[in-house]
This record gives structure tokens, C-alpha cells and sequence, in this order.
């Protein structure tokens, strides 16, 4: 196996090295990281393009994707990430990221239901709904909130200079 990359956790939050071939842990695995409740179990939904990478690191506890920049070596939490006007004050990424298109970009999707109550929210904001892309208007004017979810593409840049 190819070792491409690595990621290394604080202490308090790595399993013991022995974890899964020790017989110590045998039929017990379950409870520990229930009672260890921030120990990082697994590691999931793990997508490469071209030098970034997004992944998520699963605990008990919190599920944070995270994207990768390989040029830099910069890592973030997309947890930090705040929508502004750019998406139209709309989320990017709901349940985490699903794929990687042929063009590079990752695909995320957003639940309907989600999208119906921001727009609730944003109904006293005549502007906002203005300056929306036409193809959310058409999603917006079905007024299905049991649509199926709305997938996002997105192509991450890394911000320089902070």
C-alpha cells in the first residue's frame, strides 16, 4: 500500500496503536469510543483534486470535514467556514462532500428543506432574493420542500495572505 498521507492526532484524541489487533480490545471497541467520546476513530469521505483533499474525522463527539491544501500544506476545518454573498447566504455544504466531478470540483448537496427555511428567514430581505442565480428562483418557485436535495459544486481556492 501506497502512503500518500498521513495524519497525526494529539494523544487524547488517537486510538491506542494497538486498537485493532490487540485481543484487549476485542468485543470492546464500541464502548471505548463511546466512553472516549472525542477519540478520532475513522476517517471518511476522503476525496482528492488535483493537490487539495477534503476529509472527515469521525468521533463520537464531532464529525469536521476538513480541506487540505497540498501546495501549501495548509489545513482547515470547513466548520470555520461562514456563508456570505458570495452564495447567497446559502450553505455549500450540508452533509459533507459525495464525490469529485470530471472537471475537479467536489459535489456536496444541500437538503431542500434547509434551502425553504433560509429562504423563510431571507423573505424580509427583498434584495436577497433579486440577486439569486435564476436556476435557485426556478428551484424556489416549484415550492416543494420534499424536492430532493440540491447538489452543490464547488472548487475550493486557497485565500492568501492571512
Amino acid at each position: 500500500m501506497l502512503k500518500t498521507y498521513r495524519i497525526d492526532l494529539l494523544p487524547d484524541k488517537a486510538i491506542p496503536a494497538d486498537f485493532m489487533s490487540s485481543v484487549a480490545y476485542r468485543g470492546k471497541r464500541m464502548a471505548y469510543t463511546n466512553t472516549n467520546s472525542k477519540v478520532i476513530y475513522s476517517v471518511a469521505d476522503f476525496f482528492k483534486s488535483g493537490k487539495t483533499v477534503v476529509f472527515r474525522l469521525i468521533s463520537h463527539l464531532d464529525r469536521p470535514l476538513f480541506v487540505y491544501y497540498g501546495t501549501s500544506k495548509r489545513l482547515f476545518s470547513l466548520s470555520d467556514y461562514t456563508s456570505d454573498n458570495a452564495t447567497h447566504l446559502l450553505p455549500v455544504i450540508e452533509q459533507g462532500i459525495h464525490a469529485v466531478d470530471s472537471e475537479r470540483r467536489f459535489i456536496s448537496s444541500i437538503n431542500a428543506k434547509t434551502l425553504f427555511q433560509i429562504k423563510s428567514y431571507m423573505d424580509n430581505e427583498p434584495s436577497w432574493y433579486r440577486f439569486l442565480p435564476s436556476s435557485l428562483k426556478a428551484f424556489y418557485k416549484i415550492n416543494d420542500h420534499a424536492q430532493n436535495p440540491v447538489l452543490s459544486l464547488l472548487s475550493f481556492k486557497e485565500k492568501t495572505g492571512f
